[in-house]
């Protein structure tokens, strides 16, 4: 099954909303969202990974 990986309709959902939706996507389908060009360096890799982080960070306020 295909899942919607528009960031505008992601954007769109409530957080609990957004996490369910994504639990049901296939691996091909979160890398197709992580790197939409088929190939990421490691330093995408890593600002990816600090980006995930901080939003994290902010969304618990420390």
């Amino acid at each position: 099954m295909k899942h919607n990986l528009n960031e505008s309709y992601l954007n769109s959902l409530s957080d609990e909303e957004r996490i369910n939706e994504m639990k049901e996507w296939s691996a091909e389908e979160q890398a197709q969202y992580l790197c939409p060009n088929g190939v990421m360096t490691m330093e995408e890799f890593r600002a990816l990974g600090h980006k995930i982080i901080d939003e994290e960070y902010d969304k618990l306020g420390w």
